[in-house]
């Protein structure tokens, strides 16, 4: 089974949802997403053992995000069908959620098993692995310390502003240029450091 396949694919078959909070908005369509992206993955080796493993994880931490995140319960999917989470309690169903992302891990470690310990191994090793986290640290978060200085008029300006709606925005925008900042600088390195 090619593991970067694998990996990353479950990896973006989790992200969209989670990325667009449908695990909140639309719970059915996660999990289906999930189910039928990890599909496409794994077609190339549905022989195997591991990679239904690999499905059944993703489609279990796609279902315990939804049950942790939906404490209310999960919303019908649009025709007479009834869970049995639909009317329980949120914290029972809360639980429910924490009990299937932690089988879900199990699974995903029996399913990595070896491979994992033997790369892990091998990166905590590695000098160009140690470099590159380093330097990716670096370039993030102390690129943030420059940014903070550079902009350190500006956020004494917006501080110094009355209160009122003006100064929420911008106080607001400043806030979300921070999270963004980290964002840009960490892509822009692993731009950069790809090539």
């Amino acid at each position: 089974m090619e593991t970067a396949r694998v990996f990353f694919g479950m990896s973006a078959a989790l992200s969209l949802p989670w990325g667009t909070g449908w695990q909140r908005t639309r719970p059915w369509l996660t999990v289906l997403f999930v189910a039928g992206y990890s599909m496409y993955v794994i077609a190339p080796y549905m022989h195997e053992v591991k990679a239904w493993s690999a499905l059944a994880t993703a489609v279990m931490l796609a279902g315990g995000s939804v049950l942790l995140h939906r404490p209310v319960g999960v919303a019908g999917p649009g025709f007479s069908l009834t869970l049995p989470l639909n009317s329980g309690s949120p914290m029972a169903t809360r639980r429910a959620g924490a009990v299937l992302l932690s089988v879900a891990v199990l699974l995903l470690l029996w399913t990595a098993g070896s491979k994992t310990t033997a790369l892990g191994g091998e990166f905590l090793l590695s000098d160009p692995a140690a470099v590159f986290l380093s330097a990716l640290l670096l370039a993030v978060f102390g690129g943030g310390l420059l940014a903070r200085a550079a902009t350190a008029r500006v956020r004494a300006e917006v501080e110094a502003m009355p209160d009122g709606p003006e100064k929420s925005k911008a106080l607001d925008f400043l806030s979300g240029s921070k999270n963004i900042g980290l964002l840009e600088r960490g892509l822009l390195f692993v731009f950069i450091a790809a090539g």
